[in-house]
């Protein structure tokens, strides 16, 4: 039977076509807490961008993660950073936008201007 990271990286693996990715170790700023490696694929989704996905972070446990445990992605392009949480709407070639942007003098949010609701 095949570990959690091995099962990790298997999925990756096959959802990236079986590119080689690189892989940076980052190591935790808190105690007791294991560090976290970040799997970074470049040229993905497409040439002269950059996609990392986190291994590490679902290992420990945190109180608002109650029906599931998260790994964070993000994609770059020449310098431009497209990241997204878990159950933020994040629409490919767009420009992402967290739920809880800072609103505007009108009570509307950047997010919400983004969506065409402001």
């Amino acid at each position: 039977m095949s570990t959690r990271v091995e099962q990790f990286l298997s999925h990756l693996d096959r959802i990236s076509g079986g590119i080689e990715p690189r892989y940076i170790p980052v190591e935790t700023s808190h105690p007791g807490l294991p560090g976290v490696t970040v799997v970074v694929y470049d040229d993905v989704p497409e040439p002269e961008m950059l996609t990392g996905i986190t291994y590490g972070v679902s290992l420990v446990d945190h109180p608002h993660w109650r029906f599931g445990k998260p790994e964070l992605s993000g994609a770059e392009r020449l310098g431009s950073i497209l990241a997204a949480q878990s159950g933020d709407p994040l629409l490919y070639g767009s420009r992402y936008v967290p739920k809880n942007a800072q609103k505007g003098p009108r009570g509307n949010s950047v997010a919400d201007h983004q969506r065409g609701q402001g």
